[in-house]
């Protein structure tokens, strides 16, 4: 989704910022979970399933507002030649 967005020259730099918006998330769940589950879901997994579920399908809706850019195709246009 992202890639077709980005110059080509900058690959390296936009990738690595792309890699730190899923990695810094990661880390900070890893560490907060652990008080949210003991004290807001009760340590009960079933709530942890249901929160993740939640979770899924409000990015699946973030998802689906981001607009691409459309695809070009190259137009061939015919030669006329008898």
């Amino acid at each position: 989704m992202v890639v077709g967005s980005i110059p080509k020259e900058k690959y390296g730099v936009y990738m690595g910022i792309i890699n730190m918006m899923i990695v810094v998330p990661m880390i900070l769940q890893n560490i907060s979970f652990g008080y949210i589950l003991k004290h807001w879901l009760h340590n009960d997994a079933g709530n942890a399933v249901t929160v993740a579920g939640v979770l899924l399908l409000l990015a699946a809706l973030a998802t689906s507002l981001i607009k691409s850019k459309p695809k070009t195709t190259p137009v061939i246009l015919s030669g006329g030649g008898h």
